[in-house]
């Protein structure tokens, strides 16, 4: 059975290895690898992903990862990101 930290990990490889993960992207992928216990449909009727999930990947990607809520992604944060930065316009 999958765990919280197993899907940050794999959201963090994903990032790695595209620079970037859409948050739709992210969705399918639990669904696809990881069942639907990690996700929730809210009242505006979108998928979400659960706090507890979210919270470990800022830990794992604390100073490497930033969102961009625009974009409504996640990408590799940038050398001329201030620090400490964890979303982006």
């Amino acid at each position: 059975m999958a765990t919280v930290a197993d899907f940050a990990r794999w959201m963090q490889q994903k990032i790695s290895d595209d620079g970037m993960l859409y948050h739709r992207d992210a969705v399918q992928g639990i669904r696809d690898q990881f069942g639907e216990e990690f996700i929730y449909i809210k009242k505006s009727g979108n998928p979400a992903i659960y706090e507890d999930v979210l919270e470990e990947f800022r830990q794992l990607t604390e100073h490497s990862v930033v969102w961009e809520p625009g974009q409504l992604r996640w990408r590799e944060a940038k050398p001329g990101d201030p620090r400490g930065l964890r979303q982006a316009d």
